[in-house]
């Protein structure tokens, strides 16, 4: 009988360890996948804030519109105001009287920080008195829209 509770009393601590054990190893299971949910979350986060401030930090101006009426041609020069470097990808040149759109697609618009653009936008319904509006689209989403009044 003496023997009987020996043996009764080893599988109960036997089994005690090996519970602990599950136990321990599905928590080290957990703590190890939410560390690596939060780590892609964070890295994620971390991406969106940035390209959110960039965006913050970017800002252009259009400073010059010159107008050549023999050529048929309009002059614009962009000029980077902001903090940090940008890239022009669209000039839109828009007629408000008769409609006319001509976009011009820029692939090599980087501008460094306190530089200037300049780029010829072809237009062949320009008169004088006709009220423009010259919209530039920036690589990061940004649009500046200026009206101008050719002479």
């Amino acid at each position: 009988m003496n023997r009987r509770r020996y043996k009764r009393a080893l599988s109960t601590v036997v089994t005690s360890v090996i519970l602990l054990s599950a136990v321990a190893i599905m928590g080290t299971m957990v703590v190890t996948w939410a560390n690596m949910k939060l780590g892609s979350q964070e890295e994620a986060l971390t991406v969106t804030f940035n390209k959110s401030i960039n965006r913050l930090n970017e800002d252009f101006i259009v400073e010059n519109v010159w107008y050549d009426y023999v050529l048929n041609n309009v002059n614009v020069t962009i000029t980077n105001v902001g903090i940090i470097g940008l890239n022009v990808t669209e000039i839109k040149f828009t007629d408000y009287s008769s409609g006319d759109l001509v976009t011009l697609s820029i692939t090599d618009g980087g501008i460094l920080v306190q530089e200037s653009f300049n780029t010829n936008v072809t237009y062949s319904g320009l008169t004088s008195g006709d009220v423009f509006n010259v919209v530039v689209t920036s690589e990061r989403g940004n649009i500046i829209q200026k009206q101008v009044l050719p002479p």
